[in-house]
């Protein structure tokens, strides 16, 4: 599989993922200027990836991210949000510092908020594997 830009859907889902955590009820609350500073953060360090995974294309990422009003419409589904966080590890992980950059810590604070107690793994969650790929 190549590496690719998310699409503005999937990137604002884990945006509003990370606005939430720490509120009462992180599946359904958020807030929604943070969603879109977390957005812009994640779509740049995706975007950075990418061009570095393909410098021969020389991409030329002049657009910005649109936030996608539709992640704020439902209440989120933990294995769909531990998905799109693994997706967005592996398109998103390709510079030398990745781990070390503020979109890694954002996606470890998701993980870390969002996977339930007593599991280590996301791919252990129960629907996990049922969930689709956020497109």
């Amino acid at each position: 599989m190549s590496a690719f830009i998310l699409s503005d859907y999937h990137l604002s889902l884990l945006g509003r993922a990370a606005s939430a955590i720490g509120l009462p009820n992180p599946l359904t609350d958020f807030d929604e200027d943070m969603a879109k500073t977390m957005t812009r953060i994640l779509y740049a360090e995706n975007a950075r990836s990418v061009r570095y995974r393909y410098p021969q294309d020389m991409l030329p990422l002049t657009w910005e991210v649109v936030f996608d009003v539709r992640a704020l419409q439902e209440p989120l589904h933990t294995a769909q949000i531990l998905k799109a966080c693994s997706c967005y590890v592996y398109q998103s992980c390709e510079t030398d510092d990745y781990h070390t950059t503020e979109a890694a810590g954002i996606i470890r604070r998701i993980f870390a908020a969002f996977l339930p107690p007593g599991y280590d793994d996301a791919r252990q969650v129960p629907g996990y594997e049922e969930a689709d790929w956020v497109l």
